[in-house]
């Protein structure tokens, strides 16, 4: 620790006494501060200036940026950095209309009601964005009609208030001098939203004219000032009411609003039902009254509410009022209205104007026509409907409305189902029963009512049905999942978003705890709106991964940085980048923003950091620390609470404190031995922490400049530091696996939180100073109680290591962003779910016997576990080996299992007891490379890193045959390189090496003689598969080709080239057809005798992990680490089934006997998948009612559809054919299972 002078500083430690309580008299920041329009500012709102937000001032700034800019630059360079605006431009970003969402502090004002009425307004905002700024954008270019001036206001005396309306619909018409032709009119715009364009069409619907009409009344509405006109670019004519003007008659027409809402209805509903419009009374009649009876409705009984809603009178009295009267119950429409009120499915077949999807629940709602909303909102064919065409947002915003009116727990659940599936719906939208499906199976577990359960029945099996016409209609169908894999409804997790394409290292909240800000490795940050659970803005430009960002107080403004070595400024209103700070000559590792972002500090690789005025995106000043690029320059940077000075965390083991006024350095704290990654000033601005790869803590008082504690007891690195909101506690992430929580004014460890299996990345401590939520590198994040170091839950949902996590204010959510590209939302008081028993982490291999009644899992926690396949209930649990088990495989009759790690242990298990027979024992030597077992499980061959080559007889434990030993890399006689694979056939005969010396060899496993060296490739063999029944073989290498070969005879039969490297090769249970799954996430299929491979089929996006065909070799199957499942027409390569996870999948079994694709995936969930077309259990009439074939009670052939065909010319059945192996020898050896 030097505690004197620092030669770039030139004053001494003591000089000048970094304090909060220290006045800063005369600083320019100061200075700045006093003229201020910012929202923080109390002086501002003191004096009656209306507030702006940080961005907004951010963007005056560029033009007047006389308070800070002028005064620090004089005393810094003048180095880099530029304004995010057009060359030759005033540097601000376009005035924002005054339509634009709401900000924090208007929106979320503690005098607004309830927050569920808040995530309301602002979802309703969200959905109508996109076509309020298309009118905007239209309106500028041109209006359709000149716009007029709006007519006088009312007195102040009269204007609405909440308990009803202050002003008469009479006296607001003579205020704007409207005719009396036109009062009507203007009185049915009340069934607006606020912010919301109108279509003409909807117009025609609500005030039941034609389309010339319409034009008029617009026109004669905007000479007045009621509303705009504009033309979109697709010819449709919209309009806007002025906002005012909308209020004031919404607050007038209070009363008979619900009429108005109801005639808008029935008006769509009476646009589907066109036959029914031009049908006389009498058939008219007869369509209500049939419609009534499948509803079984009755007349309303004389003095209900409904029978005097039609009653209820115009609010003036007037002629208004009759006129909708008679508007509403006259002519055709009084067919449509009944059919619609007692049909709710009418709602379903609308179509979409552009308006009426975004807000029908809008209007459902405010006619009091409730049922009908949640009739929808149970409707997946609808949820999926309204999703395509508006978006998360305008779904989430009808669950809210009708949350408002009844709190019920079912509908939440829905919503909570709804929200985790909406992504994966979107992401592929040709899958229609995708949605459907993903619900049904979150729903499993969830508390619901009997109502609901049945509905959930019913949704199960529609799931087949959807599948059944997805076929027909050349679509794939979705695969249902049997077991409740799917991370369920009502459990801790509450949303996963889904977005990002990279690792996501960084998470911050706005201040109104709404928002979730995240950065990822792929350059972006996202702004996730955690009520909806959808992104609503996309903060692009950086080019490579965002290190760090900072949000304004007022939670206007977010800026960034990356290691493309420049920090960005957006706004949070669109996403605008207002500044660029450019300047470092290497990325910038960490960065502290001024709460009211009047200057940024940066710490950079480069050895440098470097202070910014915002408003200029000017350097001020260039902080010099002596670290250079190549130790890894400044990794950390903390500001005091007054913000004037800076602390620096160095790579040369150092901290370095800064006057950010002048610019110097006024000591370091030289006393760690290792990189010091983390500096966080006190609250008392007196004292400061910091945390280095030494292990340690310190505490430093800065005004003597000395170390006061040293907090130690990790036995590896420190990852992360935090505060506690009240500064009296520290914790610290370590590199042991362990988190540390120390009192800072003693020094001393309070508790050591332990758990996590992996290193502790990151830390939250709740604002309510009640909870820590740590996160690891194993995948998990875990609670805990502050006040006593329980652990309260364990949040587990992540594939990926987790980086970082977030506490709402008040304690209730967390929020953990992973490595898996995904960003997921915990609440703590939901109910915690038991979750079925599935590994502790990677599952590595599934097996199943060949009847298909049992599985076989086993995973990363060292254990194989045994279900129950066709319930798939769990067995029990098999557990000796001491390292993760990556072989596993039943016997042909399904009574012993075999199980083998890479630690040499390889194990025989009785299946029914559970029991262990033996350990088959492996001589001494390297670990197990690879491994197989014959059909009977009587042999198993087993390879190891060395290369040594060795048949056993697993009853007794016998070497049946060496086939090469460790060191001998002689050609003649073996492999002249490692081997990478062996196979076994079923009889246990025959073993098959693949190695890099690009040979492969089959050798007589009795005798251990080389019966053929395979040669051919001209780069390292991968690895291979055996089909028994057609004794072929086929190798895969790295020179992007399959080959097949005769497996008797060494024959080369046909070699194919691939347009990329192949990953796994998979052959038909036939012989005829082979399957290679290539690094690009591609499949090839290829007959035996094809010499060129045809175009790939595409449709995963991540690595292609498990390979499997079919009983029949019909249909091809596939996962992927992208969490997706294909199954592809073997003979057109047309999907014809999906499925979408939560997570990686690592592998998979087909299960022929059951119909399943049971996949392992990178959590340890287990999924079992039917692939079949009818519900199981379904009665064996059921089977005519849906024109299907009832399955064979054990036959392994799937139900194959009369009529699921998909649509267009079908290729023609080819005869039985031998495949050219079998043809050339004849078989030998046991027949294979497949």
């Amino acid at each position: 620790m030097s505690g004197g002078t620092d030669v770039s500083a030139g004053a001494m430690w003591l000089d000048q006494r970094p304090s909060a309580d220290t006045p800063l008299p005369g600083s320019s920041i100061t200075a700045g501060m006093e003229g201020s329009l910012y929202k923080g500012s109390s002086m501002a709102s003191e004096a009656g200036v209306p507030l702006r937000s940080c961005s907004q001032e951010l963007q005056r700034a560029s033009t007047d940026s006389r308070a800070f800019s002028a005064r620090l630059s004089a005393e810094g360079s003048e180095a880099g950095g530029t304004a995010a605006a057009a060359p030759g431009s005033t540097q601000h970003a376009a005035p924002r209309p005054s339509t634009q969402r709401r900000t924090s502090l208007e929106t979320y004002s503690p005098a607004g009601s309830a927050r569920s009425s808040f995530a309301l307004e602002r979802a309703s905002v969200e959905a109508n964005r996109a076509s309020l700024e298309a009118f905007q954008e239209a309106f500028a270019t041109g209006p359709l009609m000149p716009p007029a001036k709006p007519p006088p206001q009312p007195p102040l005396a009269t204007t609405p208030s909440a308990t009803g309306p202050a002003i008469s619909f009479e006296h607001l018409c003579q205020a704007a001098q409207l005719p009396a032709s036109l009062r009507e009119k203007y009185a049915r715009l009340c069934v607006l939203p606020p912010n919301t364009p109108a279509p003409a069409s909807m117009l025609a619907k609500l005030w039941q004219a034609d389309a010339l009409e319409v034009k008029t009344l617009l026109a004669a509405l905007a000479a007045k000032g009621i509303l705009n006109v504009a033309q979109l670019p697709d010819g449709r004519v919209w309009c806007l009411p002025q906002a005012q003007q909308l209020e004031l008659v919404q607050a007038a027409c209070r009363d008979v609003a619900p009429r108005y809402h109801r005639l808008l209805l029935d008006s769509y509903c009476a646009a589907t039902l066109p036959a029914i419009l031009e049908e006389g009374p009498e058939q008219q009649a007869q369509q209500v009254q049939q419609a009534q009876q499948q509803y079984h409705w009755q007349p309303p009984p004389p003095g209900t509410q409904q029978q005097q809603q039609q009653q209820q009178p115009w609010p003036d009295g007037g002629a208004g009022g009759r006129a909708a009267s008679s508007a509403m119950c006259g002519g055709g429409v009084s067919a449509a209205a009944s059919l619609m009120q007692h049909a709710p499915q009418r709602l379903q077949s609308i179509p979409d104007d552009g308006y009426v999807l975004i807000n029908l629940g809008h209007h459902l709602t405010a006619a009091g026509r409730h049922s009908q909303l949640r009739e929808l909102l149970l409707d997946p064919d609808w949820l999926r409907r309204k999703l395509s065409a508006a978006g998360t947002t305008a779904v989430v915003a009808d669950f809210r409305r009708y949350l408002l009116i009844d709190n019920c727990p079912d509908m939440k659940l829905v919503l909570e189902a709804f929200q985790l599936s909406a992504a994966q719906a979107v992401a592929y939208p040709r899958a229609p029963g995708l949605l459907r499906c993903l619900m049904a199976g979150r729903l499993v577990t969830a508390p619901l009512s009997p109502a609901l359960q049945v509905w959930l029945g019913e949704q199960r099996r529609r799931v087949y049905e959807d599948g059944r016409n997805a076929l027909l209609s050349g679509l794939p169908r979705c695969l249902a999942p049997l077991t409740p894999s799917l991370d369920q409804a009502g459990g801790l997790q509450r949303l996963a978003l889904r977005g990002h394409t990279s690792a996501v290292t960084k998470v911050v909240l706005t201040p109104s705890g709404t928002d979730a800000v995240t950065a990822s490795a792929d350059g972006t940050a996202r702004v996730w709106d955690l009520d909806i659970g959808d992104c609503v803005l996309l903060l692009e430009g950086h080019a490579g991964p965002i290190t760090d960002m900072a949000i304004t107080s007022d939670g206007s403004l977010v800026l960034t940085c990356s290691t493309d070595g420049t920090a960005r400024a957006f706004e949070m209103e669109r996403g605008l980048c207002l500044r660029v700070l450019a300047g470092h000559t290497a990325g910038i590792n960490a960065l502290a923003m001024d709460p009211w972002a009047r200057f940024v500090v940066t710490a950079s690789a480069d050895g440098t950091a470097r202070v910014w005025d915002l408003s200029s995106a000017r350097t001020v000043h260039v902080l010099l620390t002596g670290v250079t690029q190549e130790q890894g320059g400044v990794l950390s940077v903390a500001l005091s609470p007054c913000t004037r000075f800076a602390i620096l965390g160095c790579a040369n083991n150092t901290a370095r404190m800064y006057d950010i006024i002048s610019g110097r350095c006024m000591g370091v704290m030289a006393a760690h031995t290792g990189w010091v990654t983390a500096v966080h000033f006190l609250l008392d601005g007196k004292k400061a922490v910091t945390s280095s790869h030494d292990g340690t803590a310190r505490v430093w008082d800065l005004h003597t400049g000395t170390c006061r504690h040293v907090l130690q007891g990790h036995t590896g690195r420190i990852n992360s530091l935090q505060l506690s909101p009240d500064g009296k506690l520290a914790a610290t992430a370590g590199e042991d696996g362990t988190t540390r929580v120390w009192d800072v004014r003693r020094g001393l460890c309070r508790r050591v939180l332990t758990g996590h299996k992996a290193w502790v990345s990151d830390i939250a401590i709740s604002p309510s100073n009640d909870k820590i939520v740590t996160t690891s590198g194993d995948g998990t994040a875990l609670a805990y109680s502050l006040e006593t170091g329980d652990m309260l839950c364990l949040l587990e949902g992540h594939s990926g290591p987790v980086q970082a996590a977030v506490v709402t204010r008040k304690g209730r959510f967390a929020v953990t962003v992973s490595d898996d590209g995904s960003v997921r939302v915990w609440d703590f008081v939901a109910r915690l779910v038991q979750p079925p028993s599935y590994h502790d982490g990677k599952v590595y291999c599934v097996s199943g016997s060949a009847s298909g009644s049992v599985l076989a899992t086993c995973g990363e926690d060292c254990d194989a576990r045994l279900w129950d396949a066709e319930r798939g209930t769990y067995k029990g649990l098999l557990h000796r080996h001491k390292v993760p088990i990556r072989w596993a495989s039943f016997s042909a009759d399904g009574r012993q299992l075999i199980t083998a790690s890479p630690d040499r242990t390889v194990l025989l298990w009785d299946v029914l007891s559970l029991s262990l027979i033996r350990q088959v024992p492996v001589s001494e030597g390297s670990r197990l490379r690879s491994f197989a077992v014959s059909s009977d499980l009587s042999r198993c061959v087993v390879c190891k890193w060395d290369s040594t080559v060795t048949v056993l007889d697993s009853h007794s434990g016998d070497i049946v045959a060496t086939l090469q030993k460790w060191g001998e890399r002689d050609s003649a006689t073996g492999h002249a390189s490692a081997v990478n694979q062996v196979l076994m056939s079923q009889d246990g005969q025959t073993v098959v090496t693949v190695s890099k010396d690009t040979t492969a060899r089959v050798w007589d496993a009795s005798s251990g003689a080389c019966r053929h060296v395979l040669a051919g490739h001209s780069d390292a063999v991968l690895g291979g598969c055996i089909n028994d029944a057609a004794r072929l073989l086929a190798t895969y290498a790295f020179d992007d080709c399959v080959r097949l070969w005769a497996l008797d005879s060494g024959r080369c039969v046909n070699c194919v080239r691939l347009p990329d490297t192949p990953q796994h090769v998979a052959l038909s249970p036939d012989g005829w057809k082979v399957a290679a799954a290539l690094s690009n996430s591609s499949v090839c299929v290829f007959d035996v005798e094809d010499r060129q491979p045809g175009r790939p089929w595409e449709f995963h996006t991540g690595e292609i992990t498990g390979l499997q065909f079919s009983a029949d070799g019909a249909e091809l199957m596939s996962c992927a680490l992208d969490a997706s499942v294909c199954v592809w027409d073997a003979a057109t390569g047309a999907p014809t089934g999906l499925f979408v996870g939560d997570c990686g999948f690592t592998c998979c079994w087909y299960n022929s006997a059951q119909e399943q694709l049971c996949i392992g995936t990178d959590r340890g969930i287990v999924h079992c998948l039917d692939l079949g077309l009818v519900p199981r259990g379904l009665a064996p009439a059921a089977y005519a009612a849906a024109d299907l074939k009832a399955p064979a009670a054990a036959g392994p052939t799937a139900p194959e559809p009369a009529a699921a065909e998909p649509a267009g010319p079908q290729p023609q059945p080819q005869p039985q054919r031998q495949p050219p192996a079998a043809a050339s020898q004849p078989a030998a050896g046991a027949a294979g299972r497949g």
